[in-house]
């Protein structure tokens, strides 16, 4: 008889060598192999990949009736130990002359049940099997998966409770993600990083690749807390996250940056680095969610576009078919940006007060930890959206952090508004001189102007120099004294709020009125303002056009002199001594004929504007904005 038994073990993928005089019944090699004693009993041989894969087919996850089957050739030989009892002696064909192949009974988790479901209705399908469709109130269809099917993906660890809306970014990441693999070996590269705004629905997009290659019979895994679910065609298949050998050749290994799954798994990354698998990991924007890995496996960089307030909406109408939240998910999106993420939450905990003060606390730490080297991938995503540099495949590489909305840039004034004196140094020389930041600096910088013009009448007026000429002093005007007024409308007495006294301040309604944000008139001059923390600035010929039509001619004249036309000034109003000469050194041939050019340095520490005069003002912005939408 023999002096050994040769066990191949497929959950270690060892071939082990028992002494035969060592076990005498089936329970005893069965104690061999599950107890310590295998060591002292045995010697183990691991398997290369490739002799394993003639050996055997990897173990499929499905019932198994038996504890032990036979294989001779290479097939299995079934039945024959179904009754096998642990006091049954060791069957004398149990040699080293053939190999005796160890099963477990495994009984099928939630999550693998529903793997093989999936598998068994889209592998080799069409995707459209299990989509609906759902138009919006421009009649554009868009595609989900329903809840149906929803339902079984949550337990594969999709953690959302509406449909899977398909969104156009999905499609346009999916196949900027298929051609980079192709050329994967050739540039040396094992996978990607997909990332981008929070909450906009970056892990929905890696169960969208799942349903997508299912559908393409192409082989993917998908790791989970505890293992990793591999589906090719030869079925589904679970595995230890430690052992890359089973996974085929050209897998796509999903992995979504998790607290529980910070970065892809070993077996994912031993096999992206031979290149022969390509790792896709959906994370947050946090460098230390992806940094080691992707330097590790050279993996390319995705940042995705943030959610349209058009798909905000038609999740809102998966979410809640009863009830229509359109109206509501447009303000919150409009409010705090663009995370679905954070709207939804508002929207089903209607603790919007609570939010907000977060939000508030959050932009006082960042006015007070000003940094000129800001981390865009640090940045919070109470304050600011991401989003790619660009829309070409090299401006999908990099990203870009931006101030969320509006209301949360005006938050973040008001903290630096009331901040001391050295922060608020900081903060303002940081905003500006940021290459991300410029744009709402500026906007930021003439919300203090605007805000002083308007809510401060007791200040000291604002100086400003021309060349050659004598100074000209600006009054802030007082909120009695100012009016919002709309574009290509002509002003009457009715309308100017304090016409008959001066000075006067005229604030255009529209975002993107030309030439002035500011028109200031008193006794002896009609002054257009422009605030900018640029060096050059234009003044269009179209934009004077349009304020003279604006301006009555009581008002354009002077008051002791009615048909004496005040002359014109011209004021660039910034935030540097330098930036000051640039701007009123300019060549402006749009100025109207006479008009003289001067500029001056606003000092916000100076100016007395605090959070209270920028709110007054804001909210007077708001309202006069509002009366022009519905006008």
């Amino acid at each position: 008889m023999d002096a050994q038994i040769r066990v191949f073990i497929p959950w270690l993928s060892t071939l082990r060598l028992f002494p035969r005089d060592k076990i005498s019944s089936v329970g005893d090699l069965l104690t061999a192999i599950w107890t310590e004693e295998v060591s002292p009993l045995s010697q183990g041989i691991r398997l290369s990949h490739c002799s394993l894969r003639t050996l055997l087919v990897p173990v499929p996850m499905e019932p198994r009736d038996t504890l032990q089957k036979r294989v001779m050739r290479g097939t299995r030989v079934n039945g024959w130990a179904v009754n096998t009892k642990d006091t049954d002696a060791v069957p004398p064909g149990w040699s080293n002359t053939e190999i005796l192949h160890v099963y477990l009974y495994i009984h099928l988790g939630p999550e693998v049940q529903v793997a093989e479901q999936l598998y068994k209705t889209l592998w080799g399908e069409d995707l459209n099997v299990i989509l609906e469709e759902i138009s919006d109130v421009d009649g554009t269809t868009w595609k989900y998966v329903p809840k149906t099917h929803i339902n079984s993906l949550q337990k594969l660890g999709y953690t959302e409770s509406c449909g899977l809306l398909l969104r156009s970014e999905y499609d346009i990441t999916y196949r900027t993600i298929c051609k980079d693999s192709e050329t994967a070996k050739a540039r040396q590269r094992g996978g990607v990083v997909v990332t981008g705004q929070l909450g906009i629905g970056k892990t929905c997009f890696l169960y969208y690749i799942l349903l997508r290659r299912l559908s393409e019979m192409e082989p993917v895994a998908l790791e989970r807390p505890e293992f990793f679910i591999l589906f090719h065609d030869g079925g589904v298949y679970r595995y230890p996250k430690a052992d890359p050998d089973f996974l085929p050749k050209s897998t796509w290994a999903l992995t979504d940056s998790t607290g529980q799954t910070p970065e892809p798994c070993s077996a994912f990354q031993t096999v992206s680095k031979r290149l022969e698998a390509w790792i896709i990991q959906t994370t947050s924007p946090a460098v230390t969610r992806w940094r080691d890995w992707h330097k590790y496996c050279k993996a390319d960089m995705f940042v995705m576009n943030p959610i349209s307030i058009k798909e905000i909406t038609i999740l809102g109408k998966l979410l809640k078919p009863d009830d229509d939240v359109s109206d509501d998910l447009q303000r919150l999106y409009g409010k705090w940006g663009p995370s679905a993420r954070t709207c939804f939450e508002l929207l089903a905990e209607g603790k919007e007060d609570t939010y907000e003060r977060e939000v508030k606390r959050t932009a006082i730490d960042f006015v007070k930890s000003a940094n000129p080297n800001f981390d865009q991938s640090k940045v919070s995503h109470h304050l600011f959206s991401v989003r790619p540099v660009g829309q070409s495949r090299a401006g999908r590489e990099d990203q870009i952090a931006e101030i969320a909305t509006d209301h949360i840039r005006d938050i973040i004034s008001y903290a630096a508004a009331d901040a001391s004196a050295q922060v608020r140094i900081d903060f303002f020389q940081m905003m500006s001189t940021h290459p991300s930041f410029k744009a709402p600096a500026g906007t930021m910088f003439e919300g203090f102007v605007l805000s002083w013009l308007y809510a401060r009448p007791d200040a000291e007026p604002f100086r400003c120099i021309a060349t050659n000429q004598a100074e000209l002093e600006i009054p802030a005007c007082g909120k009695e004294q100012t009016t919002f007024f709309d574009r290509n409308s002509v002003l009457t007495k009715k309308d100017v709020n304090g016409w008959d006294k001066s000075p006067l301040c005229l604030l255009p309604k529209p975002k993107n009125f030309p030439t002035a944000n500011a028109i200031v008139i008193t006794d002896e001059f009609v002054i257009t303002i422009q605030v900018t923390i640029s060096n050059e600035h234009g003044a269009k010929k179209e934009g004077f056009d349009e304020i003279k039509k604006i301006i009555p001619t009581f008002l354009q004249n002077k008051k002791n002199k009615p048909k004496q036309k005040k002359p014109w000034r011209h004021v660039f109003i910034t935030h540097s001594d330098s930036g000051a000469e640039f701007l009123r050194e300019q060549n402006l041939p749009g100025l109207p004929d006479g008009t003289l050019v001067f500029s001056g340095v606003f000092d916000i520490l100076r100016s007395g504007v605090k959070s209270k005069h920028m709110e007054a003002f804001n909210k007077r912005k708001k309202q006069s904005r509002n009366s022009m939408e519905v006008d």
